[in-house]
């Protein structure tokens, strides 16, 4: 039973943050979600659905699912937020704040302080939160997003939806 107290725990991958491996790390993860934001404002949903990976994990307080983005998927995600926001009235999202945390060499997480306006909350701002795990190495995309509140929940206690 002593035998595990001489074992040694070894990495076969030296971990280096990604800070240090990526100097354009910051700046191109803001120019992403400025591209991001832009694509949405323009509501250009199948650019958008490009900045994600081939398979995303989607997560908020009702529970998680993993997509799949091919041609089909981007077709109906596409036209599913095109009904959604005409519903709900959205006019504009905007990137009020970002921060970054390096999870590895290839991820960073990302969390997003969005503020969007409504026709019906007329010049009122409505502020959330997004987390986005990023990879950060060859091809920047989106792998997975959690959403910080229920945005039904929220859009009808505002009065925006029924």
């Amino acid at each position: 039973m002593r035998w595990f107290k001489k074992a040694r725990v070894f990495s076969l991958v030296k971990y280096k943050p990604a800070m240090e491996t990526n100097n354009n790390f910051t700046g191109s993860i803001e120019l992403f979600f400025r591209k991001y934001e832009n694509v949405y404002n323009r509501q250009q949903f199948k650019e958008q659905a490009t900045m994600f990976a081939k398979f995303l994990v989607a997560a908020g307080p009702q529970g998680a699912a993993c997509h799949k983005n091919n041609f089909f998927t981007r077709m109906l995600y596409a036209w599913g937020l095109r009904k959604w926001y005409k519903k709900t009235g959205l006019e504009s999202m905007k990137i009020i704040a970002m921060e970054q945390k390096p999870i590895s060499n290839d991820y960073c997480l990302i969390k997003i302080h969005w503020g969007a306006m409504f026709e019906k909350t007329m010049e009122k701002l409505i502020q959330f939160d997004v987390s986005y795990v990023v990879r950060i190495t060859g091809k920047m995309e989106i792998v997975m997003y959690i959403a910080h509140e229920d945005e039904r929940k929220s859009l009808k206690a505002l009065g925006i939806i029924d």
